[in-house]
């Protein structure tokens, strides 16, 4: 199957890389039962799958980086190709391609996308802190951004 239009999960090994099937799979139908009806590629025989278990999801969502950063496990990937969304309802996963041809499969607490990488913000840790916030931070009544103008205020020196 083309990793870059579907991705299907066994849930059953959530957690684990073996988890993400999709290249093992040569095809995949609803059956009449209302069961996923798999053919790996390593099999001549049909397997029958409960819908709970196995994950079908396609109509990728393509992820645009221009301007962004992609944060994998907390550390900031610079050599993306192409990034796809899969998700539905209760579930998010993406599909990364490197520059150098190596793809892999996430769960979505593994990826981050900021608006602002820190690269971007000069390299300072306090720009960057001060650009999330405003991308992100809880606002009053007023609309005012209470992060934001936390970090607006030059940061105090700590004195042991």
């Amino acid at each position: 199957m083309d990793a870059r239009q579907c991705m299907i999960v066994d849930l059953e090994k959530h957690g684990d890389k073996r988890m993400f099937v999709t290249e093992q799979v040569s095809s995949i139908n609803m059956n009449k039962n209302g069961q996923w009806a798999v053919r790996f590629r390593s099999s001549p025989r049909l397997f029958n799958y409960n819908p709970h278990r196995l994950l079908y999801l396609t109509e990728p969502v393509s992820i645009c980086l221009d301007g962004k950063g992609l944060y994998v496990r907390n550390k900031h990937i610079t050599n993306v190709a192409e990034l796809f969304r899969f998700a539905n309802s209760r579930y998010t996963f993406y599909h990364v391609i490197h520059t150098d041809g190596y793809h892999e499969n996430l769960c979505a607490n593994d990826v981050y996308i900021t608006r602002t990488p820190i690269a971007i913000s000069g390299g300072s840790n306090w720009e960057y802190l001060k650009k999330l916030a405003a991308e992100t931070g809880l606002t009053t009544e007023e609309d005012e951004n209470i992060l934001s103008k936390q970090y607006g205020k030059p940061p105090k020196k700590c004195i042991l």
